[in-house]
This record gives C-alpha cells, sequence and structure tokens, in this order.
C-alpha cells in the first residue's frame, strides 16, 4: 500500500516560509550572507508546498521516498531480513509515530502519514515476516 504524509505537515512549513519571507524582504540583497538567506527561503518554500513523503508498504518490503516535482530526492528501502523491529511509540501529544530499526544502519522514523492505515499495515507486516514489534504505553494509551 501507497501512503503520503498529512497536510498538516505543510501548514508548518508555510509558517517558517513566511518567517523567512519577511526576514528577506526586511534586508536588501548586500552581502553574501543575505544572499544565502534568500536561497534558503527558496528552498523553504519548495519544500512547503512541492515536497511529498510517501510510504509503501509491500508483502516482504518498507519503502520510503522523499520527492520534489516526482522526482525522488531520498529513497530508502528496507526488506523484511533487514528488520530487527518496529517501535511503535508517541510523538507529540496525540500522534503516532513507528521507529524502523534495521540490523545495521541508522533507524528511520515515520510519522504524520494520512490515517490510521498505515499504522495497521505495518503491523500486519511485522506479523507476517516475524520481526518484533514492540508498542510503548503512550502508544496503547493513544490507541484506546
Amino acid at each position: 500500500m501507497r501512503f503520503i504524509t498529512k497536510e498538516n505537515v505543510y501548514v508548518m512549513s508555510l509558517f517558517a516560509c513566511c518567517l523567512v519571507i519577511n526576514v528577506i524582504l526586511a534586508f536588501p540583497i548586500r552581502s553574501i550572507g543575505l544572499f544565502t538567506l534568500y536561497v534558503l527561503g527558496a528552498i523553504a518554500i519548495l519544500n512547503a508546498f512541492l515536497c511529498r513523503y510517501v510510504l509503501i508498504v509491500n508483502n516482504d518490503t518498507i519503502s520510503y521516498h522523499t520527492k520534489l516535482l516526482g522526482w525522488s530526492l531520498y529513497k530508502r528501502s528496507f526488506s523484511a531480513e533487514q528488520i530487527a523491529a518496529l517501535h511503535f511509540r508517541r510523538f507529540h501529544v496525540s500522534q503516532k509515530c513507528v521507529h524502523i530499526i534495521p540490523y545495521e544502519g541508522r533507524k528511520l522514523s515515520l510519522r504524520l502519514f494520512k490515517g490510521n492505515g498505515w499504522l495497521q499495515e505495518l503491523e500486519q507486516f511485522a506479523v507476517r515476516n516475524g520481526i518484533d514489534a514492540d508498542k510503548s504505553d503512550d502508544y496503547l494509551f493513544i490507541e484506546q
């Protein structure tokens, strides 16, 4: 199954863009530092509106993509044999997240995807492939 991030992620980026634009408009370009600030502001605006985070869960693989205008900027895939555990945790007050812990390499934190179907799909993936799925007490409290 394929899951895409929620829209409220982009609202936070939009707020950051507004702050950057206010700073940019307050100062004219006179130095390389301000030019760098302009470039960072443009990148923030692109991130806010054109960047998508995609999670794809298949029978034996989990793939995470960061896409900008359809181009893949970052891609990370895990086969079932590479995953040591899935940790289901609470994120902020009432959000849920999943940490994918591989045998080798860095962990991947997944959060803020649309609906709860992605969490159930990851739970079923863990059961199907015999992967340890640990749920924290806070996560179980939110689930109720």
